[in-house]
This record gives C-alpha cells, structure tokens and sequence, in this order.
C-alpha cells in the first residue's frame, strides 16, 4: 500500500500551503489527478489507497475531507478504487454526502437517481438549497421504472413533498402507469404512503387497482404487510375480496408464497377463514409454487388454517412438482415439512425416481437429507446414473465430505472419479486440495492427478506449487496427456508457482517430449511460451530434427500452425521443405482437410510438389491413415495429380494403403474419374489382394462383391492356397459367415482342397468361435480334415 507523506508533499507542492486544505485534502482534491506524487519514492497513490486513509482519518477530519470533495472528485475515486462504491453508499448512507456542498452532492444525486428513495423531506431540501436541483424537474425526466423504485421507498411526508413539486404532476404520473410499476409502489410502501396516494388530486387508486392485471396484483399483494393489506380492505372503492376470489391458481400461489406470516393471518381473517379452502382447490403445480416461495414461518400459518391439511396435500401431490418445489427449499422449511402429520417425507423420497430426486437434492442441504428418517440416501444415490448423481451432488459443500465419503453403498469417491469432466467440475470445481486428497485416498477410482488436469479450469483455487508437484509424480504419457488439454492461462499458472520455472524446464526436456507438449497446445499455449523470457522456443523448434518436426506438426491444429509460420525467429516453410518424406508421410497422416488447407496455402513452401515427389511406400502409408474427406482434397489439389499417383503405385503400397481402408474410402476411390480401382484389384497378385482383404470386415467385403467392373468370387476362387491360409486366418466368424453366403465362391470346397500345411496355418491363427463356424458349415468336414 502507497503512503503519503505530508511533510514531502508540502515540500514539493508549495501551494498545498498557501491552501485553505490540509496537505491530504490537497491531495486528494488537486494533486492526485495530476499524478502528484504521494512521498519520497515517488509513488502516487491508487483509490483504494487514498479510501484506506481516509477511513483512518478522525471523525472530524474524515467530514472534512468529504467538504472539500467535489463530485468529479468522487467520481473518480469511485472509478479508481474496488472498496468505494459511491452509487450504494448514496442509497444507503445519504447524510455523508450532506457534508459536500448541495450543488455537488446534486450531481451524484443525477448519476444515481435511485438513491432519491430513501430520502427524507429534509434530504429534499438540502439537495434544493444549492439552486441547482429541483426534485420535481428530477422527478419529471426520470423513466417509468426508476420512478416507481423512487416512489416505493419514500414514506408518506417524502411522497406529500414530492407531490407538490409544480414541475411533477406525480398523480397522472401514477394514472398513466403501467400495472407492472404501479405494483412495485402500491406493494412496497406503508400505510401512511397508501393513505397519500388515496387521496392524491388526478389519481383515483381503487379504479386503478381494480383494473390491474391479476398477475401484478398477486406480486404487489405478496410483499404487503399486514397494515397494507387491511388498509386497502378497507377502501370503499375496491372490492378486495371480490379481486381475490376471481385470481387464478397461479396469481394466487404468487401472492401466497410471498406473503409475510402477520399478512397471511390478516387476509384469513379478513375473509373469515377461507383462506384454507382456496388454498386445497389448487392444483399440485400451483400449491408447489406457492410453498417453494413460502417463509417457514408463514408455513406454519398455512399449517393451521381452517379447512386445509397440509400433510395430506403434499403426500398427494406428484413427484414432479413436490421436487420443484423441494428443490430450492431451505433447511427450515425442509425440517418443518418434515414434522408435518400425515405425510411421511422419508417415504416420499425413498420412492421417487432419479430426476425428480436429483432436482430434491441439488437444493438440500447434505445433512438434512442424510439424516432424513426413513430413507437410504446411498443406495438412492447408487442408483443414479452420472447426470442425475451430479445434479443432486451439485452445491454440496466440502465441509460435510466426511458424511459423504461414508455413505453406506455408495462409493462417492469412485463415481467422481469415472464421471465425465463437466458433470464432476459442477460438483467439486473450486473444492480443496484437502478434500481432493482425501477422496484419492478413499478410491482407487479417483486419480487426483487424472481428474485434476482433465480440466484444470475447475481448480484455479488449488495451490501452483501443489498442482506442479502433481505432474511431477505422473508417468511420462500421463503429463503428455495432461499438458495436451492445457491453455496459455493454464501454463501461466503452473509457471507461477515459486518452485517451478517453466522456461527453464522446456529448455531442458528432450526432443521427443518437447515435441509432443508443443503439439498439444493451441495458439495461445504457443503464444505463452514464446513470450518467456528466459526461453528461446524459435531456437527449441528449429533446432528439432525431422521426426520430432513431424510429431509436433501432426498433433497442432491449424491456430497452432499459423502461430509457428508467424513466428519471426523460425522458418517453418524452409523446415518443411527440406523435411525427410518418411517424417512428411507420417506428419501429413494425421491432418485433416483444414490442416492440408493450411499447408497448400503457405507462401514458401508447396504442398503438391513435395506429394508429386513421394516415394510410392510413403505416400501408400500418409494416404492410408486419411479419409474421403482428404482424398476429396487431394484429387482438388492443384498441381498433384492424385489418380496418376495412384495408377503408378506399385501392388505392394497399394495393398497397404488399402488396407487401412473403410467403405467410405473405396466407395471415394471407385468413384474416381482418372482411377480405375476395379483394375487395380483383378490385377493385384495374390499375395498383396489377400493383404487387402484380411484387414477388412463385412462392409468392404460386400461393396467390393457388388462394384461393377471387379469379380471378388473369380479373384478368390483363383488365389493360391498360401495366401488364401493367410488372409482367412484373419477372419473372425462373421467374415466367414460372408464369404460362406457368396453365390460365385464355395468357400468349403476352396478349406476341403487346401494343402495341410496352409490349412493348419489358417486354423492356429482361429478360436473357438471359427472352429464352430467350421464345424457346422456344410460341404466341409473340419473333424476329417483333422483326422486325416
């Protein structure tokens, strides 16, 4: 914290002495917003530093300081200082400001109209004596809303005041109101503000009562005190009761539900005990609005009310609407429903489904519900699936995870443990290191570290230095898989800690790890580590050789991409370029269409050059690992020319590529216009066709049966039996079963003419599933071939 100095800022502001001021007045008033420098280190003091001395001030000198401020001196400290919110303190300590001079208090006043609520007639004129203010010209300019929260919190000789201001005719004003703010005011002020408003000159109140709607009504009849309500009863203008009696269930759940305990007893007596009755005519969704807003107090009111039973309302009530209402219920109220006669809450809950419990739960306090009589919380619990269990789970506080560790049939630390990240982060986002441990401790299930760096965002609270020491006790694709999911925030954070230096540590990592953390992290990681100081990652990167190159281009997205071409102090497009084309293969694999399309618009290196150029082994393996989205790209591509590749490629690459295909590839690469796949398969040799086929399952089989231009049961039927022994012996029963089924290729016949040796081969490599296969099918005898 800044500290002034009077005696150094006398001496350097010499007309802080000829001033009326004391030197921190001067200060605070002239020489802060100027940059006047508080003491000798040259410092200037922040708002919160000048707030922090004042309040040390004596009485006396604090009431001298706020005299000589004027309103843009507030305003700026206000701006300036997190501890100083002039607009509440307006509202809520009025008479420190009358210590300004009116005329600037009256500017305050003008930025934070709402602050005239609370103010007396004396408040009024004082505001009115720097002849610049006027409440009823105020008043007049102000918008509908902010004049109903004006006139609701002002009391009767505030509103006659207000009243006879010339400039504000407040009874039009309140004539031309909508229902929705003339509620606000009629429910908010007290008897002796209804008794003004009554009898104001151009506003009749029981008309404009009587013709507000019902749902404005019910609000402002919800918040009235009992002297309130008995005062409009008594209006010879309005019939209350009749008003009442034609609301709807849901206008009269708003209002009862809002009702204060002394207003509910009045209304019942008002309406001689029938209060009861309307109330058992609602409907299970109202009555659940209306106790799920009820004090507990004015529950106990409801209890008692002629012709009404509470317990048995609620024990006949839907789950669906017991658990809305239940939901955000406090302890109390939970507690008082709880002792009702005739409704067992235990029972109740013990038989409600999983949402609608769930919803109970998210809103209850843990120990209530744990020691609720009559229901098993854990085995409840149990029975959720993850979704529901983290709804019910949500806002239980930490300090009873001795409770919930303990549940009996309920392995909490384990159902955290295996719940998706999101759905656990609503659980134990922001807990304690402590609490983390202790629920590592008590399930296998939960793996601090796992769930920790799953989504760090959840536990920024946790310790740097804590979190640091926990990828240090990771294995080595543990604290890969962690750094993937991390931010620039995030490595921020980890650098923050005092026993880490995060530059220092990718300095000093191998090749091979720096390659796989720089590959997981976006744009803004990147952008972190390249602003280090102590860390040169241009000189990292470049320094990489081509298969690390490679891993860290493979795994970047194409943000990541587009900060490392734009990094001055590495070449990207010259790396690239001169990259070896196994590494090139293996990098350009793993990239999808919008990756391809980063690369082939890079200004210093080309993309369909370095394709043209490579070798068939490398070019078979990078297209084996794409789909039809990035074929599509390729055979687009300017300057390649991906069918000629393809025509080109000898058997071997071709049946390796291919191997890694599924239908949707072949489907992409039958439909070329400049590559016949029907020729390249019939002449495929055996030894590369069975290749193919003993990667694929059912749904290539039958696109490569059906495919005009290609005969799969002439190929097969004319495969040596070598090959045909090793490209089964991949097969599982389904396979089979498909190639069993074709009507151009007898399956048996080709097992029954097979040479032992292969036979045998083709068997070793099958288990018990085939060899049942084998033995049911017809026209081959697997215990004669055996035999024999």
């Amino acid at each position: 914290m800044v500290q002034f100095n009077e005696e150094y800022y006398l001496e350097n502001n010499p007309e802080a002495l000829a001033s009326d001021k004391t030197a921190f007045e001067h200060y605070v008033t002239e020489g802060w917003e100027s940059g006047a420098q508080a003491n000798a280190e040259g410092e200037v003091m922040s708002g919160d530093d000048i707030v922090t001395e004042a309040v040390a001030l004596s009485g006396e000198a604090l009431i001298s300081l706020i005299s000589e401020m004027d309103a843009d001196d507030m305003r700026a400290l206000d701006a300036d200082s997190a501890a100083l919110d002039v607009p509440a303190l307006m509202t809520t300590s009025f008479d420190v400001f009358k210590n300004m001079d009116a005329s600037e208090t009256s500017k305050l006043v003008e930025d934070t109209p709402e602050s005239l609520a609370g103010m007396e007639v004396d408040d009024f004129q004082f505001l009115e004596s720097g002849g610049t203010f006027d409440v009823g010209q105020t008043m007049a300019n102000l918008d509908e809303s902010t004049t109903a929260t004006v006139l609701k919190g002002l009391g009767g000789e505030a509103l006659e005041y207000v009243d006879a201001e010339e400039a504000f005719d407040m009874g039009v004003e309140l004539t031309e109101m909508s229902d929705k703010n003339l509620a606000t005011i009629v429910g908010g002020i007290k008897v002796d503000g209804m008794t003004i408003l009554d009898g104001m000159s151009g506003f009749d109140m029981g008309v404009e009562l009587a013709g507000m709607d019902d749902q404005y009504q019910a609000e402002m009849f919800g918040g009235m005190e009992a002297d309130s309500m008995a005062f409009l009863d008594d209006m010879n203008d309005w019939d209350m009761g009749a008003e009442m009696a034609d609301m709807g269930d849901q206008h009269i759940a708003t209002m009862f539900g809002g009702m204060k305990s002394s207003t509910l007893t009045e209304i019942d007596t008002l309406y001689d005990g029938k209060v009861g009755s309307r109330m058992s005519g609602m409907d299970d969704q109202y009555q659940a609005q209306m106790f799920g807003n009820m004090e507990t107090t004015s529950m106990g009111i409801v209890d008692n009310l002629s012709g009404f039973d509470m317990g048995a309302e609620l024990a006949g009530m839907d789950d669906q609407y017991m658990a809305t209402m239940m939901g955000g219920m406090g302890t109390d109220s939970m507690t008082f429903m709880d002792d009702l006669d005739g409704w067992d809450m235990g029972a109740t809950m013990s038989n409600m489904d999983s949402q609608n419990l769930s919803t109970v739960m998210g809103g209850a306090d843990f120990g209530f519900m744990n020691n609720l009589g009559g229901f098993d919380m854990g085995s409840k619990l149990a029975d959720m699936d993850d979704t529901y269990l983290s709804k019910a789970m949500t806002g239980w506080s930490e300090s009873s995870l001795d409770g919930m560790i303990g549940l009996d049939d309920f392995d909490m630390a384990g159902r955290l443990g295996g719940m998706d990240s999101t759905l656990r982060g609503g659980v134990i986002g922001g807990w304690g290191t402590a609490s983390l441990e202790v629920m590592d401790k008590a399930s296998t299930a939960f793996n601090l570290s796992d769930v920790v760096f799953t989504d760090m965002d959840q536990f920024t609270n946790m310790d740097a230095g804590y979190m640091v020491g926990l990828l240090g006790g990771m294995d080595l694709d543990s604290i890969k898989s962690a750094a993937s999911k991390m931010s620039g925030e995030d490595l921020q954070f980890l650098d923050s800690a005092a026993s880490f230096d995060l530059g220092a540590t990718m300095g000093a990592v191998d090749d091979g790890l720096f390659a796989n953390l720089m590959g997981g992290w976006g744009s803004d990681g990147l952008s972190y580590m390249n602003s280090m100081d102590n860390f040169d990652m241009g000189a990292k990167v470049s320094g990489l050789d081509d298969q690390y190159m490679a891993t860290m281009f493979g795994s970047m997205d194409t943000g990541a991409m587009s900060f490392m071409d734009g990094m001055d102090d590495f070449d990207m497009g010259g790396r690239l370029g001169s990259m070896d084309d196994q590494y090139m293969a293996s990098m350009i694999g793993n990239f999808d269409k919008d990756d391809l399309g980063f690369f082939d618009g890079m200004d210093d290196f080309d993309l369909a050059s370095e394709l043209g150029e490579m070798d068939d082994q490398y070019l078979g393996t990078m297209l084996g690992q794409m789909n039809a989205d990035e074929f599509t790209f390729f055979d687009n591509m300017d300057g390649f020319d991906l069918g000629g590749e393809l025509v080109n490629m000898d058997d071997q690459h071709m049946a390796s590529m291919m191997s890694n295909f599924d239908q949707g590839d072949l489907i992409f690469f039958d439909g070329m216009d400049d590559f016949d796949l029907g020729g390249e398969l019939a002449s495929m040799d055996d030894q590369h066709f069975s290749t193919v086929l003993g990667q694929m399952d059912n749904a290539e089989f039958r696109f490569f049966d059906d495919m005009e231009g290609f005969d799969l049961g002439g190929k097969l039927a004319n495969m040596d039996g070598q090959h045909m022994a090793s490209m089964m012996g991949n097969f599982d029963k389904d396979d089979l079963g498909f190639f069993d089924d074709m009507d151009d290729f007898d399956l048996a016949s080709e097992l029954g003419e097979m040479d032992d040796q292969y036979l045998g081969t083709m068997l070793g490599q099958m288990n018990a599933d085939e060899f049942i296969f084998f033995d049911d099918m017809e026209g081959f005898d697997l215990g004669g071939e055996l035999g024999s």
